[in-house]
């Protein structure tokens, strides 16, 4: 998996907008990777929204996203406090094709780091 942008490590809270990245070409499936082992209040909420756009940023669409509560307490498959959110596009990245998103967090900070990462069919 190549990593197409990186989420550099920071605290933060509120509302974070994700620039519009350019994606290579060819990339169907979208993973949002970041490390959580330091949440540990599960009153601080996380909701994220992406979108994508094949068109050069002209039209946008909803390329998912996901919410909750950020206690540290699950560890994920490979035994460490990663967490990966996977999307399958309706079609594959083109020489166009760009992502953004939407961090919105509520009730304290948290600290974060990750990146988007491309994995090719």
């Amino acid at each position: 998996m190549a990593q197409v942008f990186t989420i550099p490590p920071r605290t933060l809270s509120g509302t974070i907008l994700l620039p519009s990245t350019k994606t290579p070409t060819g990339m169907r499936t979208f993973v949002l990777d970041f490390d959580r082992s330091a949440w540990i209040d599960p009153t601080i909420l996380m909701d994220a929204a992406f979108e994508v756009s094949f068109d050069g940023g002209t039209i946008w669409e909803a390329a998912g996203g996901f919410g909750g509560g950020c206690g540290n307490n699950v560890i994920g498959k490979a035994g460490d406090w990663r967490t990966r959110f996977t999307w399958t596009w309706r079609q594959s990245s083109n020489a166009t094709t760009f992502v953004r998103g939407t961090l919105t967090i509520t009730g304290g900070s948290i600290p974060i780091s990750g990146g988007f990462l491309e994995m090719t069919p």
